[in-house]
């Protein structure tokens, strides 16, 4: 699992809200990072945010032929610039996005029920 937000305290709890429900999580500032940590290790699916400083969003998920499965989280209206990226998008949220449905989102891109909500 990758989470990609230029905001640190939305990565933090972003990464620790995944952890938390048992996920391993890489967390990345940016896209080139990102594209880095794509290129060095395998995941099983990535969250991201699409207002990235220089390389945004939409730049990684078009400079980058075969992704896991991406859970787009963003705080803009996005819907027809993700929808122009067809199967590369998993899904997609607005942010704030509750806790529960991050893990239950997640959790179908990584192909099932491996993760447990959060009780709170």
């Amino acid at each position: 699992m990758l989470v990609v937000d230029d905001e640190p305290i939305v990565r933090f709890l972003t990464a620790e809200v995944l952890r938390t429900s048992g996920m391993r999580v890489a967390v990345a500032p940016d896209a080139p990072t990102a594209l880095t940590q794509l290129s060095e290790s395998s995941v099983g699916a990535i969250v991201l945010d699409i207002k990235l400083p220089g390389l945004d969003g939409f730049g990684l998920l078009d400079s980058v032929a075969q992704l896991p499965p991406v859970v787009v989280v963003s705080g803009g209206k996005w819907d027809q610039e993700v929808a122009a990226r067809g199967a590369k998008v998993f899904a997609y949220a607005r942010k704030p996005i509750d806790a529960n449905a991050l893990i239950a989102l997640v959790g179908r891109a990584l192909g099932g029920p491996q993760v447990r909500p959060l009780h709170v």
